[in-house]
């Protein structure tokens, strides 16, 4: 209720008086809102002043991403033949992702697929020989030796046109599509983009004024589609980035329901200070002159009490002064109160 509401009542209220003493012939001597509310008391909505716990809470915007991320590379300038995954797809480390054209500009690959070939061939002919009693246990050694360091030198150039997971993960971003010419030997060209996102991890820069609030194991939480993920201060840099003069902390959120996406922008609550006090509603304090008082309400009589404002927490303010958790305050009403003990009617409230 707001002071103007109290005050249409009280009017509402001595207009049904002078109603109800005229008459007729009788001259009506109207009273005014001053002299009901001197007799009746100033209509005011109260509350207890309590011990609560406040809390100030501070938003920190970003985008968050998989705790471990990695890009995929191609070792070949060669042509795309096959990309064999799409984003959202989970791919185990070592998994063939993309394939590069055997057949392509360069000769790396069909070159080792010759020789390999020739060599394989002859082997089998030694093979033969060594059966026959054409060739000794050492020719025949050597020339399966030289056959799996070919067979070796084979695997590494099929590694190089077999496009693998570097890691565990979720798909993220595909960059290039089948047809493209990979490009090798640049970061800012990847084919795509693998994360673990088991876990995400959000960077947020901070203030050197607030960064003392900030310690390992801090919790913080966000908000994603009406549900909290909970999260933790998982790094406290100890100087300032050079560019920003800001402190890149970074919290860990668990994503076991895979509600974080990499790349979402989010919004974490984190709770810099936390404390104990006596507290009172947000629109209890009123400023009188150089001080600020809160009114309060003893029985039918309301009196100032200066107070000294503490830290506010959404809508409640902590203040210290000669108030005691329980005490009634005046928090609607206040406009009406003089400096001195007033004589008030409680409309609503504790």
């Amino acid at each position: 209720m707001n002071t103007a509401k109290i005050q249409l009542a009280a009017l509402a209220a001595a207009a049904l008086l002078l109603a109800a003493c005229g008459s007729k012939k009788e001259e009506v001597v109207q009273e005014t809102v001053e002299k009901i509310q001197e007799r009746e008391g100033v209509p005011v909505v109260v509350s207890k002043a309590q011990i609560r716990k406040l809390e100030q809470v501070r938003l920190f915007s970003g985008a968050v991403e998989g705790h471990l991320q990695k890009s995929v590379y191609a070792a070949q300038p060669e042509e795309i033949k096959e990309i064999l995954v799409q984003v959202g797809d989970v791919v185990a480390k070592d998994q063939i992702v993309a394939k590069l054209d055997r057949n392509g500009n360069t000769a790396t690959a069909r070159q080792m697929d010759a020789q390999y070939k020739v060599t394989k061939a002859n082997v089998e002919r030694v093979r033969e020989l060594y059966k026959a009693g054409g060739v000794s246990k050492q020719q025949l050694d050597e020339a399966e030796a030289g056959l799996a360091a070919l067979e070796a030198q084979k695997d590494a150039v099929d590694r190089m046109m077999e496009i693998r997971s570097p890691i565990a993960g979720v798909v993220t971003d595909v960059y290039v599509r089948q047809g493209n010419v990979a490009v090798v030997g640049r970061d800012e060209h990847p084919l795509l983009q693998v994360a673990d996102i088991s876990k995400m991890v959000l960077t947020i820069p901070v203030t050197g004024g607030d960064i003392h609030y900030f310690k390992k194991g801090k919790k913080a939480k966000v908000r994603v589609a009406d549900q909290t993920v909970e999260g933790t201060v998982t790094k406290v840099p100890m100087a300032a980035s050079a560019a920003s003069r800001l402190f890149n902390v970074e919290i860990s959120f668990n994503n076991s329901k895979k509600l974080l996406r990499p790349g979402m922008f989010v919004q974490a609550e984190v709770a810099l200070s936390s404390q104990d006090a006596v507290s009172a509603e947000n629109d209890a304090f009123v400023v009188r002159g150089d001080s600020v008082v809160i009114f309060k309400v003893d029985g039918d009589q309301a009196f100032p009490v200066r107070v000294k404002k503490g830290a506010t927490a959404g809508a409640y303010t902590a203040f210290e002064g000669q108030v005691n958790p329980g005490d009634m305050i005046a928090v609607d009403g206040m406009s009406l109160l003089k400096e001195g003990s007033t004589k008030v009617k409680i409309v609503s409230g504790d």
